[in-house]
């Protein structure tokens, strides 16, 4: 008590009452994540959470308020409760590109360092199921990806593979499904090795997670460790028997998409076709009969499991051996006729046949069925990609077996494929290209040539030739189908009168190796009619041969057989490429001498020597055995003739009659060295007196091309090429090689090879080994 009498005044209460605030504000609401009440921060991960769990635009309002980092320091609270509400509030955040985007830099390993401990077996399984949750959906990011698996995710995902708990289940699954599509973590989740965990769950009493496990299987299997450690654990076995329980009916499908992405490995058939030791039927055996099914989709999935394993030769003897082929013919259309075609079912029967006919043996056994006609069948439905699936299976049957070709003509097949090679639609240019392609197969059995007969696909074969915008594969076949159809004198004829020679020659210089193979072949064929050899040559055919020929890193059988085939039917180009003509190669028309060239050099034609100015260092030599005054083909209007040498031919014939073959030979030599200036000497040759000659003859003939017969002056060279020309008049059998530096030889066999000098000592026989040996050895020295 106070002096006064008057009481004391009692002490200042510091203590504020609770106030209740009501917080409307998005950016209010996340300072209040600073807090150090446990309580204000679990009702502030709530209020966010269930805000953002409403649409897009309300995660960016958050996101926007920088909600993102506070509630990663939140993941280490002390207080579960807060860690496990700061948890679902990111992964409520995390769905949106939005708030992934926030967590570029430091703050996602911050967020996966966080998050990360919720994970480890023991912790509850609501942190869990959040914390993969949100792994999940930052998969979702490639960049995130790579933090994931540094941070080491995948190891903790797959450990919780054990979890009964279907929610937790379900987040783990998805979380590795999406982690899984980089190929780094699939390697990763095959150090792991979680199959014994993991395969159960393709027969979970969920559907959605026989779903999730199904697909998961199937993504990490595109990975050869991961792959080989399924089977290893018996996926292969547990997807056929998963699709043979009919509880699991609605992820019939799933599970074969998923068994399909393994079969294309011989191991792995192998495993499915080996009979179990109890006897037990086996699962590829199982696998075959669901084409049996009355579910048109787990048909369709059959097929393609079917289809994938084709793929392999090894695979396709296994599948022979469970008749896998008639039974994938069964599905090519319904066996009632009145019934409509499923195109979906039929798309996946032609597809898997088309991969199964890949060989003979397969190819073979199906011919002895109803194939082509179910095939011709389906080539005629109005589903453009239908038909030429069908018509795509028909050409690699009778690719693989042309001599099948007999039933897909007798059913009718020949008619359909010319109403295809007739149609101009975009949507059938694969089916003309198939079409095209069943044509080169039927025609190479020459037993099947009258079916073309009645109506001739000639025409439409060069059609497609000529389009420059043809596909290049159809390109192939039609010159395939030409070349074999053009080996009988009706279709030569009616190629004849199309001559398509120029579009041949861009084909044959084209970079599609199947269709300059195909062209040269043609070009091969072709050659044996003189006439079109000739107009081959002079559409410049040669030079784009050449031109192959030179770039290819090795010698090509089709191309060498074109050239050699052009080239027999020009000597002059001939001589000029490979410096010799043998016995059978009779200069009987015009030929002219370009001398040797080099390999980079093409022949120049004829042509191009009559407009060189007569100032050009050298002449060239023309053989006009047959008088020939002009060749429209090889533009010249207007060619010289050589009386002389039809003289100088007469004149050796009168002068050869009734002497011996040896002797023949002797006297021609010696025509041919009085010709040309008589016997020379070493020396002598290595003259040039009869250059000037060659000069004279060129002003007064106003031209770079001179006639042989006006020669009356040369060397060796010119010497053996009269005796050539002569020789073939007269019947010695002669070849001509030419040598280096200006050689030339006339080589007869007596039987014996002998060289024969026209010029030193002419008549004279030089004993040599081979006309080869002429290349590196002169016979006179």
């Amino acid at each position: 008590m106070s002096k006064g009498g008057k009481k004391s005044a009692a002490p200042a209460d510091e203590t504020l009452s609770a106030v209740a605030l009501e917080v409307t504000s998005i950016p209010t609401l996340v300072l209040t994540l600073q807090s150090t009440e446990v309580d204000v921060l679990g009702k502030t991960c709530d209020a966010l959470e269930a805000y953002a769990s409403k649409g897009e635009k309300n995660i960016e309002t958050v996101v926007h308020a920088n909600a993102v980092e506070p509630l990663c320091n939140l993941l280490v609270s002390e207080d579960l409760g807060v860690k496990h509400r700061a948890s679902l509030c990111l992964s409520t955040l995390c769905q949106s590109l939005t708030a992934r985007l926030a967590l570029k830099g430091s703050l996602t390993d911050t967020l996966i360092q966080n998050m990360l401990p919720l994970t480890t077996a023991g912790a509850p399984a609501v942190g869990q199921e959040n914390a993969m949750a949100t792994f999940a959906h930052l998969s979702k990011n490639f960049s995130f990806r790579r933090n994931l698996l540094a941070g080491g995710v995948i190891p903790a995902a797959c450990e919780l593979l054990s979890s009964t708990t279907p929610t937790l289940l379900k987040a783990v699954l998805e979380c590795l499904l999406a982690l899984a599509q980089d190929y780094k973590s699939r390697n990763a989740i095959a150090d792991v090795a979680p199959y014994a965990a993991l395969l159960p769950h393709l027969s979970s009493d969920y559907r959605e997670i026989q779903e999730l496990g199904i697909q998961l299987v199937a993504l990490i299997a595109t990975s050869e460790l991961c792959r080989h450690g399924l089977y290893d654990a018996g996926v292969l076995q547990l997807l056929i028997s998963h699709v043979a329980n009919q509880d699991f009916k609605p992820t019939h499908e799933p599970a074969l998409r998923a068994l399909s992405s393994m079969l294309h490995e011989p191991q792995a058939l192998e495993r499915i076709g080996t009979p179990p030791a109890d006897g037990s039927q086996p699962p590829l055996e199982m696998l075959v009969g669901f084409l049996k099914s009355t579910d048109v989709a787990v048909k369709i999935e059959a097929l393609n499991c079917i289809r994938v394993a084709s793929f392999s030769a090894e695979n396709r003897r296994l599948l022979t051996a469970y008749s896998s082929e008639l039974a994938v013919v069964a599905q090519l259309t319904p066996d009632d006729p009145k019934q409509p075609v499923n195109v979906q079912l039929s798309l996946a029967a032609t597809a898997t046949l088309t991969s199964l006919a890949a060989s003979k043996t397969s190819a073979q056994i199906v011919a002895g069925s109803d194939v082509y006609a179910r095939l011709l069948k389906l080539s005629s439905h109005d589903d453009p990609t239908l038909v030429a699936s069908a018509v795509e299976s028909t050409a690699v049957l009778l690719a693989s077996n042309p001599k099948a070709a007999t039933r897909a003509i007798e059913v009718g097949f020949y008619p359909r494929l010319l109403q295809l090679l007739a149609t101009t639609e975009p949507e059938h240019a694969e089916s003309r290209m198939q079409a095209t392609s069943c044509l080169a197969s039927i025609s190479s059995n020459s037993d099947n040539i009258t079916t073309f007969e009645a109506q001739s696909p000639v025409e439409f074969l060069v059609r497609t030739v000529t389009n420059t915008k043809a596909l290049l594969d159809h390109v192939e076949y039609a010159l395939a189908s030409l070349a074999n159809l053009t080996q009988h004198t009706q279709f030569l004829e009616e190629f004849k009168r199309l001559a398509p020679f120029d579009a041949i020659s861009q084909r044959v210089n084209t970079r599609h190796d199947g269709v300059r193979r195909a062209a040269a072949r043609l070009v091969a064929t072709l050659s044996a009619d003189p006439p079109i050899a000739a107009a081959l040559f002079h559409s410049g055919i040669l030079e784009p041969l050449q031109d192959v020929a030179r770039s290819l890193p090795h010698s090509s059988a089709s191309i060498t057989s074109a050239i050699n085939s052009v080239l027999d039917s020009n000597l002059s180009a001939k001589y000029a490429m490979q410096d010799r003509l043998t016995a059978s190669d009779k200069i009987t028309s015009l030929f002219y001498d370009v001398g040797k060239l080099p390999a980079t050099q093409n022949v120049p034609p004829l042509s191009s020597l009559f407009e060189l100015p007569i100032s050009h260092q050298r002449a060239y030599i023309l053989v006009n055995i047959a008088g020939v005054t002009s060749e429209p083909a090889a533009n010249l209007a207007s060619i010289p003739t050589d009386p002389k040498l039809i003289s100088l031919v007469e004149h050796a014939t009168n002068s050869l009659a009734g002497l011996e073959p040896q002797s023949k030979i002797t006297r021609l030599a010696e025509l041919v060295a009085q010709r040309m200036g008589g016997a020379l000497s070493t020396q002598q040759q290595k003259q040039t007196f009869f250059q000037l000659e060659f000069a004279e003859l060129k002003m007064d003939l106003e031209s770079c091309v001179i006639p042989i017969g006006s020669v009356t002056r040369s060397g060796m060279t010119h010497r053996a090429l009269l005796f050539k020309v002569l020789a073939d008049q007269v019947g010695i059998g002669s070849e001509l090689v030419r040598g280096d530096f200006g050689r030339a030889y006339n080589v007869v066999y007596t039987p014996e090879c002998h060289v024969v000098d026209v010029t030193m000592e002419p008549g004279r026989l030089f004993r040599v080994p081979s006309a080869n040996h002429l290349k590196t050895h002169d016979p006179f020295i």
